[in-house]
């Protein structure tokens, strides 16, 4: 039995995909992100995003990382789920030498000037469960449009 009437798309490139234990899921090649939700993959996506990744997608792979972001402006929603702390940014605590104001600035500005959220979710368990309800939100507020 599964736990919601949904299922979930996972993309083919994602190299270590959440579980989702208790929900349908799918793998399949998406143009942008790492989850959708099936029947809603041109326009909404999930991108999930480690700590190292994150500062290695502002910085060293940033033109790639932009472009998934201006890709994200085509889609109704697009959401970048970060499985770290914005207190970890702050405090200065990884390897990289990238300023934190550097990493603040980009996601503030890339906020504003993009359709994209980032969500902050302590770890990878918080990363899971928040694009869990994320999916979930989406799907009800979208279904009666997208049936």
């Amino acid at each position: 039995m599964t736990m919601s009437d949904f299922t979930i798309v996972i993309d083919t490139r994602e190299k270590l995909p959440y579980e989702f234990e208790g929900y349908d899921t799918v793998i399949d090649k998406l143009d942008t992100g790492d989850y959708s939700i099936q029947g809603y993959e041109d326009v909404f996506a999930v991108e999930r995003k480690s700590l190292p990744d994150l500062l290695k997608s502002i910085t060293w792979d940033r033109d790639r990382f932009k472009e998934e972001i201006i890709r994200g402006d085509e889609l109704l929603g697009f959401v970048v789920v970060i499985e770290d702390s914005v207190q970890n940014i702050l405090e200065w605590n990884y390897k990289r030498k990238v300023h934190p104001n550097s990493v603040m600035g980009t996601i503030e500005n890339w906020s504003s000037y993009h359709n994209v959220d980032f969500e902050w979710c302590g770890d990878r368990r918080g990363g899971e469960e928040e694009t869990i309800e994320i999916l979930e939100r989406w799907h009800n507020a979208h279904k009666a449009m997208y049936p």
